[in-house]
């Protein structure tokens, strides 16, 4: 897999850092503040600030395959690998 940039607006761009060219484009909610990436790379979680949800983003298919609701105003995501 090339390496990869995410821009967030409320679409996220994919980006091939080797090109720059536009990989793919994502519909999320307005301003979206962080994002974490599964050891893997199969998953990109993304947090939806103004909608208070947790984007689950299959990195195969670039679509949202589920939305989780938060708490108000979440302000991080971590991951951590399975044991």
């Amino acid at each position: 897999m090339n390496s990869l940039a995410w821009v967030m607006t409320p679409v996220l761009t994919i980006l091939d850092t080797n090109t720059f060219e536009e990989v793919a484009r994502v519909e999320i909610g307005a301003n979206p503040q962080k994002l974490a990436v599964d050891p893997d790379g199969s998953t990109l979680y993304m947090i939806e600030t103004n909608e208070s949800t947790l984007a689950v983003i299959d990195t195969e298919s670039w679509e949202v395959i589920e939305r989780n609701p938060l708490e108000a105003n979440p302000t991080g995501i971590f991951l951590r690998a399975k044991a």
